[in-house]
């Protein structure tokens, strides 16, 4: 087989749920790539892209209108790890989607951060310590960040 062939039968899917049309395309550029992106505007139409493709990595705002990030989370952690972000660090989100089963990000270190994820250096479950890590430092998880533990 060919390396071309390879590489894209070793492409991930990806999906991004951002109402936020900017960001949408700034995340999607940044692991194109690497991935096969879809990107949704909101909640119904994350729900049924989750439901139609069950990706590799579901990367979803908390913040959709009625429904939140956390809860697509929750209907994709079986088969999909999950990231959900916020732009404003909130230490009760970031508990609620660790216990949801998801990775917490900031909006703003997210298009560092997501080649890590994509690549799978990252462990099964957050762990870190939201009330810790975000007030001290004030950004997301790095490729160097091990397990999580701080």
């Amino acid at each position: 087989m060919d390396t071309e062939l390879q590489d894209i039968l070793e492409l991930r899917d990806i999906l991004i749920v951002e109402p936020d049309r900017a960001w949408r395309e700034r995340l999607a550029r940044g692991i194109e790539p690497q991935a096969i992106v879809t990107v949704a505007e909101d909640f119904q139409t994350g729900r049924r892209w989750l439901d139609a493709l069950r990706p590799h990595l579901l990367v979803a705002n908390v913040r959709l209108g009625n429904y939140n990030g956390i809860n697509l989370a929750l209907l994709a952690t079986e088969v999909t790890t999950c990231v959900v972000y916020t732009a404003f660090h909130d230490e009760s989100l970031a508990r609620e989607a660790q216990a949801a089963g998801a990775f917490y990000e900031l909006l703003v270190a997210l298009p560092v951060v997501l080649p890590a994820y994509l690549e799978g250096r990252v462990p099964a479950r957050d762990r870190r310590n939201p009330a810790q890590y975000w007030r001290a430092r004030g950004r997301g998880r790095r490729a160097t960040d091990g397990d999580g533990i701080h």
